[in-house]
This record gives structure tokens, C-alpha cells and sequence, in this order.
């Protein structure tokens, strides 16, 4: 939303992205989500499609893997304000 000059939204949603960012980098052992991406300008040319790839053969097994991955996803969503609360994310983490 930054990037795309939406800087006047006063919710958290730009961190909850961030968070689903770190997530992947994370879950996956990923340094650069944009791997191939060498400036800002060209993931908002790509927005809102471009998200990391998630892989598809996952090296960590578990029974929380679908649902981080899927909260990972909520995290990215398109429209900012049908993305997770912190709260509502840390609640989800403490049942796993």
C-alpha cells in the first residue's frame, strides 16, 4: 500500500503484510520473497497478483504447516482490511 501511495490507511494492515512476508521467509528458509525483483517498482507494477511462491514441496512437516501457510495467505490478502488482526493471528498461534 506504501508503494501504491495508500499511506493514509490508519489500520495495521501494511504490518500484518509484513508479518505474512516474514512468515514465508521463515517457513520457507527464504531471505528475498522476490527473489528475481530488483526494485520496488516493478512488485507494484505486478500488484496485486505478485506474492511470493509458496513451494511445493514443503521440507518441514507438521501438522501446523497448513494452517500457517494458510494464515500466511490471509496476511497477503488483496484487500487489507479482510487481513487478520495481530490479535486475531496471536490467538491463532497460541492453539498451535
Amino acid at each position: 500500500e506504501v508503494a501504491r501511495k495508500e499511506a493514509t490507511m490508519k489500520h495495521t494492515s501494511r504490518d500484518v503484510y509484513a508479518y505474512g512476508i516474514c512468515m514465508y521467509q521463515v517457513l520457507f528458509n527464504k531471505a528475498r520473497p522476490y527473489k528475481n525483483v530488483t526494485n520496488v517498482d516493478e512488485i507494484v507494477a505486478q500488484f496485486p497478483e505478485f506474492r511470493p511462491k509458496i513451494p511445493k514441496k514443503i521440507k518441514r512437516e507438521g501438522e501446523a504447516m497448513p494452517v500457517l501457510i494458510h494464515l500466511m495467505k490471509q496476511c497477503w490478502d488483496n484487500d487489507p482490511m479482510k487481513r487478520p488482526s495481530f490479535e486475531a493471528i496471536c490467538a491463532l498461534l497460541k492453539k498451535q
